[in-house]
């Protein structure tokens, strides 16, 4: 009897083992047979999906979004859910989401996302998903700024300064002039970005270090704009014998004014501008005049104030109070004057603001010439998109938008929420406008 009690004890403890192994296979089982879907690589601004398949319903995971920007910071954004069935879409908005509210990691509280370097370069987005904090699986998403692989020329002829992106299809596809704001740097990732959705983009350079160009943003000839335009048609870089206009900033009002006065211009998108000419900027100058020059004379603006308390304030609170109490103090003639005549553009024009625009208001500083366009009653369509709680820093989505409100010195406005939706919302309505849609 003892024996066959010993003998039945070593069966029963020999079932617990099998049992407990068996047990642990099929957890392993489980965790290996998860699977997380997702295309292989996708453009910075396409939106996709992923989903995640084989989970135990009713059971809590964590789901992790993480990316390494090119200065070596880690940004991280995380949420938890519990499945209702063995398989979890998470849909292209709320996949967009969790990347643009990505924050960096440590949390630093001034670190932007910054810019890419290298147009050609690419980074993982990775997908991780944890349970009980033990880490279940993982996978990576590779986005880049170019999968159709464009071709690039860079132009340097007179005052000509600038780098042409090929559309795949470049000999049947429309062109566009990409402008730069005041920083004075050829806006080459917009340009590259209007490419891959097939225009011909030539981001020239029209103030800065070149001998044939002006070293300040001080009567810069508009005729440049005009020359990049032509020199697109004359190259067979366009698909008719106009092109669009993409502007940017101080770039963006330099494209309203370029497209009033140059007929070879159709359709114009100007992002965060001013529809007033404004003063120029220079560092060696207190009161250096018009931004621009037109047949060479200088083009009316309006003067900036020379309140130097409002100018100190603007480092703290922003430039826009600075910019806009000067268009308010300017007499009716003044502002009639520098007003671009909008009216002439021959094309559809999208302007673009966001209403927290902490560097200059150009919702505010954009009301003269809508004026103008209304009282004209413009031929063509014209859209004035603004974005609440975004600023200045309206860009190609979609990126991490956490602490674009202040960079370096300067103050942009916005948040989180709102530069996420500008970004996402405002670039396909670019897009349609350049084609004429």
């Amino acid at each position: 009897m003892k024996k066959f009690m010993q003998s039945l004890m070593l069966i029963i403890l020999l079932i617990s083992v099998i049992i407990y192994l068996n047990s642990g296979i099929q957890a392993s089982q489980v965790s290996d047979q998860v699977i997380i879907d997702h295309p292989e690589e996708v453009r910075i601004d396409q939106e996709f999906e992923a989903e995640i398949l084989n989970l135990k319903p009713e059971k809590s995971y964590e789901l992790i979004i993480r990316a390494e920007d090119h200065q070596g910071e880690e940004w991280i954004n995380q949420k938890e859910f519990i499945p209702e069935t063995e398989d979890y879409l998470i849909a292209e908005d709320k996949m967009m989401k969790l990347i643009q509210f990505m924050e960096p990691e440590p949390e630093i509280t001034d670190m932007y996302y910054p810019p890419i370097d290298d147009l050609k370069d690419s980074w993982d987005t990775e997908i991780l998903l944890k349970k009980n904090n033990q880490l279940v699986k993982e996978s990576a998403i590779n986005r880049t700024y170019s999968i159709a692989d464009i071709e690039t020329r860079e132009i340097n002829d007179g005052s000509l300064i600038g780098e042409l992106f090929k559309a795949p299809d470049s000999e049947t596809a429309p062109g566009v002039v990409v402008l730069h704001g005041s920083e004075g740097q050829k806006a080459k990732l917009r340009a590259l970005m209007l490419a891959e959705h097939g225009f011909n983009a030539l981001a020239i350079q029209y103030f800065g270090p070149h001998n044939e160009l002006p070293d300040q943003l001080v009567e810069v000839p508009i005729e440049i704009v005009e020359d990049a335009g032509n020199w697109l048609i004359e190259n067979n870089y366009s698909d008719g014998d106009q092109v669009g206009l993409y502007g940017v900033s101080k770039g963006g009002e330099l494209a309203l004014l370029a497209g009033s006065k140059f007929d070879i211009f159709k359709n114009v998108v100007a992002m965060v501008p001013s529809g007033v000419v404004m003063e120029g900027s220079s560092g060696s100058a207190i009161s250096p005049g018009s931004s621009w020059s037109y047949q060479d004379k200088p083009l009316d603006y309006i003067p900036n104030l020379r309140d130097y308390e409002v100018y100190s304030n603007a480092y703290e609170h922003g430039f826009a109070s600075f910019f806009t109490k000067a268009l308010e103090e300017a007499d009716n003639q003044t502002v009639d004057a520098a007003t671009i005549q909008v009216e002439n553009i021959d094309g559809s024009i999208l302007m673009v603001s966001g209403a927290d625009d902490k560097m200059w208001d150009s919702e505010k500083l954009l009301q003269p010439a809508e004026k103008r366009l209304e009282e004209y009653d413009h031929h063509e369509s014209f859209r004035h998109l603004i974005f609440e709680e975004a600023g200045h820093t309206i860009i190609t989505p979609y990126m991490p938008t956490a602490n674009r409100d202040k960079i370096g010195h300067y103050i942009y406005g916005g948040n989180q929420k709102g530069s996420a939706r500008a970004d996402a919302e405002h670039w396909p309505e670019v897009l349609n406008t350049l084609r004429g849609e």
